[in-house]
C-alpha cells in the first residue's frame, strides 16, 4: 500500500527533526545587533556631541539592554548559542567570541563651555536621565553649543538683600540727607553696626561736568556675609534751586497773593500773605512747603487753593549770594577745555537783546547805536556784568545762556525761547538770570502794554521786583521756567502772575544755576553683589 509522506512537524516543546534549534535565535540576534549599530553610526552630528558622562550613562543603559531578560534566560530556545554575552564564558565545544562592541563616550566639543560641561557633568551623575527624556535632551542641546534653559545653575553675581536690610539701608540714606554735615566734603567713610554686622558706606563727591549738569554724591555701601565681601551703591542728586517753580526766602509782609497762579512745586521760608475773596484767588498746581507754621493750614487745604499739597514746618534752605562771579569766571574756564564756551565781560551799562539765530547785539544806553554783535555758540554763552555794571536784556533766546550782574539785571521787553519747549520738549534753549542782588522788570513805558512773557530760571537772592505795579492793569506776566529770589515786590494791579515750571529743569540743572545744600536720593540698588579683587 502506497503511502502519501508526511511534512515535517514541530511539537510543542521539542524540536522538528533535522532543524537546528539554535539558527532562528542566531538569526533574530544579528538583525538586533546590525540595527542598533545602524541607528548609531546614523545619529547626527549633535548627539555624537554628548559629554562624556552622559554617554556613559547611555552606554551603561545599552548593555543593560543587550541582557537577556529573566524570562529570556528561563528559555533556552531563545538565548544565542554562537554569542558569548559580556562576563558569561563560552559553552563546551564553542570558540569565545569578542563581546558586542559597544558605543564608545564622545568627547566634549571643543567648543563647548567647560562650565557648562561640568554643570552637565554633574546633573547627569546626580540624576541619571533617560536619554528619551525631554531634560537629557536639553543637556545634549548644551554640550552641542545650542542654548537651553540651565535650571540647575544658580546666578552667584547678584544676592538678594532681605526686607530688613533693606529698610535698615533706606534709614540710613534718609538720615544722610537730613544732614548737610554728613555729605559736605569731597570723599568720606561712615561706619555702623546692625544686628550684629558690621556696614560701611563710601560716599565720593562728583562734580558737575557742565553749565546744566548736576552734582552727585556716589555712595558705595559693603558688608561681609559667610566670608564674602558684598557691596551695594546708590546716587545722591544735589538739588540746584532751579529745582523750584518758585523759591521765596523771606515773603514782604505788605505783599498778598491775589490773582497768582504757579504750577510746580514752591518753597517759601516764611510764611506768606493770600487774598483771597468770592471772585479772586490764587491757585497752586505744585506741593507748597513752607519752613514755619501756619495758622489755619487746614481751613486752607479745604479750601482748594493747594491742589499739590502743603506741607509746613518743611527745612528750611539758605539762599547763596556770595562768590558767584568768581564761580563763573572758573567755571566758563574750565569748560572751555572741553566745549565751546563764550564768555563776554561788560564794563559799563548795556542793553543785550537776542536773537533766533542764536546771536545777540548790545549797545552802551536804550537808544544808543549798536555797540557790537556776537554770533551763536554751539557751547554755553555767558555774559558777565564787572562790578556795578547793569545789564538789560530782551529778545529771542537760542542756545543755552547765562546773563549774570552783581548788581541788577532789568528785563526790558519779552524773552521767549526760539525754540518753544512747550512745543519741542528736546529743544536745548535754555536761559539763566543771576545777580547778587535784584532781578526787576522795567516800567510799563518800557516793557509795552499788555502781557509780558519771560522764558528763564531767576535767581535774585535780594529781590525781584516789578517796576511801578500800581500802574493801570495792563495784562498777565507769564514766567516759564523758575523764579528764586529773597523777597518780591507786589505785581498787581499792572500785572496778574502765573508761573509754570519748566519740566526740563527736572533732570538739568538751568545753566550756570546756583545750588542748594539739599540732596535727594536720585538711585539706589536693593540687591548685593560679590566684591571682586
Amino acid at each position: 500500500m502506497l503511502h502519501e509522506t508526511a511534512p515535517a512537524t514541530e511539537a510543542v516543546g521539542r524540536p522538528a527533526p533535522g532543524r537546528s534549534p539554535l539558527l532562528p535565535a542566531i538569526v533574530v540576534s544579528i538583525i538586533l545587533h546590525a540595527g542598533l549599530l545602524f541607528a548609531w553610526n546614523g545619529a547626527s552630528s549633535d548627539s555624537r556631541a554628548a559629554t562624556s558622562a552622559l554617554s556613559v550613562t547611555l552606554s551603561g543603559m545599552y548593555e543593560a539592554s543587550s541582557q537577556p531578560s529573566p524570562a529570556d534566560r528561563a528559555n533556552p530556545a531563545t538565548e544565542p548559542a554562537t554569542a558569548q554575552q559580556p562576563g558569561r564564558p563560552a559553552a563546551p565545544g564553542q570558540t569565545a567570541r569578542p563581546p558586542t562592541p559597544l558605543p564608545q563616550a564622545m568627547p566634549r566639543p571643543a567648543s563647548a563651555d567647560p562650565a557648562q560641561h561640568l554643570a552637565l557633568s554633574r546633573f547627569n551623575a546626580d540624576f541619571r536621565v533617560n536619554v528619551d527624556s525631554p531634560l537629557a535632551q536639553e543637556a545634549v542641546d548644551v554640550t552641542a553649543g545650542v542654548t537651553a534653559p540651565e535650571p540647575w545653575q544658580m546666578d552667584v553675581t547678584r544676592l538678594e538683600m532681605p526686607g530688613s536690610e533693606q529698610d535698615m539701608i533706606a534709614e540710613q540714606i534718609e538720615q544722610w540727607l537730613d544732614d548737610d554735615n554728613t555729605l559736605a566734603g569731597d570723599e568720606r567713610i561712615l561706619q555702623w553696626e546692625h544686628q550684629g554686622r558690621e556696614y560701611e558706606a563710601q560716599i565720593r563727591h562728583s562734580r558737575a561736568d557742565s553749565a546744566t549738569g548736576m552734582e552727585r554724591q556716589m555712595v558705595e555701601i559693603r558688608t561681609e556675609r559667610d566670608g564674602q565681601q558684598l557691596y551695594s551703591r546708590a546716587s545722591l542728586r544735589r538739588l540746584p534751586f532751579s529745582h523750584y517753580a518758585k523759591f521765596i526766602n523771606q515773603w514782604d509782609q505788605d505783599v498778598y497773593l491775589s490773582q497768582d497762579e504757579v504750577i510746580g512745586r514752591f518753597h517759601s521760608n516764611t510764611a506768606f500773605n493770600i487774598d483771597r475773596s468770592r471772585f479772586t484767588a490764587p491757585a497752586f498746581d505744585g506741593l507748597v512747603s513752607i519752613a514755619t507754621v501756619v495758622p489755619g493750614a487746614r481751613a486752607l487745604m479745604r479750601s482748594g487753593i493747594f491742589s499739590g499739597g502743603l506741607e509746613t514746618r518743611a527745612r528750611r534752605i539758605a539762599l547763596v549770594n556770595e562768590g558767584l562771579r568768581d564761580e563763573y569766571l572758573r567755571t566758563t574756564q574750565q569748560e572751555a577745555t572741553e566745549v565751546e564756551t563764550a564768555q563776554h565781560v561788560f564794563a559799563q551799562d548795556t542793553w543785550v537783546e537776542f536773537h533766533a539765530d542764536g546771536g545777540f547785539s548790545w549797545r552802551h544806553g536804550p537808544d544808543a547805536a549798536i555797540a557790537g554783535q556776537q554770533a551763536g555758540s554751539p557751547g554755553p554763552q555767558f555774559l558777565i556784568g564787572e562790578d556795578g555794571a547793569q545789564l538789560f536784556v530782551q529778545g529771542q533766546v537760542r542756545g543755552q545762556i547765562v546773563v549774570y550782574a552783581p548788581r541788577m539785571i532789568t528785563i526790558t521787553g519779552n524773552l521767549r525761547y526760539a525754540d518753544d519747549p512747550r512745543h519741542n520738549p528736546e529743544t536745548t534753549d535754555l536761559l539763566s538770570l543771576i545777580s547778587d542782588h535784584t532781578v526787576q522788570v522795567a516800567a510799563g513805558d518800557v516793557t509795552g502794554p499788555g502781557d509780558l512773557h519771560i522764558d528763564a530760571a531767576i535767581y535774585a537772592p535780594r529781590r525781584f521786583s516789578v517796576r511801578r505795579f500800581r500802574s493801570a492793569h495792563s495784562g498777565t506776566l507769564y514766567l516759564y521756567g523758575s523764579l528764586v529770589a529773597g523777597s518780591v515786590s507786589a505785581t498787581e494791579p499792572r500785572y496778574a502772575t502765573r508761573i509754570e515750571f519748566d519740566p526740563r529743569l527736572d533732570h538739568l540743572r538751568a545753566p550756570g544755576f546756583p545750588m542748594t545744600e539739599q540732596y535727594t536720593l536720585e538711585s539706589r540698588d536693593t540687591h548685593w553683589q560679590l566684591a571682586t579683587q
